[in-house]
């Protein structure tokens, strides 16, 4: 998260930012680092591919990107039935 005037927000700016917006929105229990995990785990269900999941998330060890397999594995199982030449929908 960036400050307006493209300055890196810090840790303490991003999540005030974050309890003011959630809550305007009538929403409780929203921290800054929920959208990281939102992030890439959604790269994991769009793309279906780790490196790209690990680089987004920036984690130096691939064992830290495959903690969030398992929390997107039917999203994964239909990428890989969708994109491998010999996979089946069984």
């Amino acid at each position: 998260i960036t400050r307006r005037n493209g300055q890196a927000q810090s840790r303490r700016g991003a999540y005030d930012w974050v309890q003011r917006v959630s809550s305007k929105a009538g929403v409780s229990g929203v921290h800054p680092h929920g959208f990281r995990h939102a992030g890439i785990t959604a790269v994991l269900e769009v793309t279906g591919d780790i490196y790209a999941a690990q680089k987004f998330g920036r984690h130096a060890d691939i064992r830290t990107t495959e903690g969030y397999i398992h929390r997107s594995k039917k999203a994964l199982q239909g990428v890989h039935v969708a994109t491998h030449l010999f996979a089946s929908a069984s």
